[in-house]
């Protein structure tokens, strides 16, 4: 299949996976693609799911993503919540992009959401930023697994490449 649009977040099952929310044994495959605002809580596109709040595991995504300006990531375009024991096979192109996720972000607990969880988990396909810099806090760039980090990674990894950005890395592209 494929998902398409220009508007929210875009995922190949799932739009937002919201707090509390859980998806066990899911699976996507087909394109997703359009664009979206980055730092936007509705705007990731992701294999699987747009923005994850809530928790997903034992699951797969095998399509590509394409996001134009805004968070890309094989399985999730954006991580708020736990992603365990799951893995993207798909290539992911984005302003911020990551072969699993573009950014696994904290969010702070006035908004009632937690420290993000990525464990046992797994990107195959590469990570490829498009755009350009222009000063902003959130520079074009790419990560194998992740191009934001502000959470919890553990016993994961990457085996695709990161290309196209300013800050690009095998792993996390921006760790803080």
């Amino acid at each position: 299949g494929r998902a398409e649009g220009a508007d929210a977040g875009w995922g190949g099952l799932i739009a937002v996976n919201p707090p509390g929310a859980s998806f066990k044994h899911c699976w996507a495959k087909g394109e997703v693609s359009g664009p979206s605002g980055a730092g936007d809580p509705n705007g990731g596109r992701g294999g699987l799911i747009g923005t994850d709040c809530g928790t997903t595991e034992n699951s797969l995504a095998y399509g590509n993503i394409k996001a134009g300006t805004g968070f890309a990531g094989g399985l999730a375009g954006e991580n708020r919540g736990t992603i365990r024991d799951s893995y993207a096979y798909g290539n992911a192109e984005g302003e911020i992009a990551g072969g699993l996720v573009g950014a696994n972000n904290y969010q702070p607990p006035t908004q009632g959401e937690r420290s993000p969880v990525i464990s046992g988990s797994g990107a195959y396909g590469n990570a490829h930023s498009i755009g350009t810099f222009v000063g902003d806090t959130h520079p074009p760039a790419a990560g194998g697994l992740a191009r934001m980090n502000s959470g919890n990674i553990s016993d994961s990894f990457a085996r695709g490449a990161a290309t196209g950005g300013v800050q690009d890395a095998g792993l996390v592209g921006n760790n803080t």
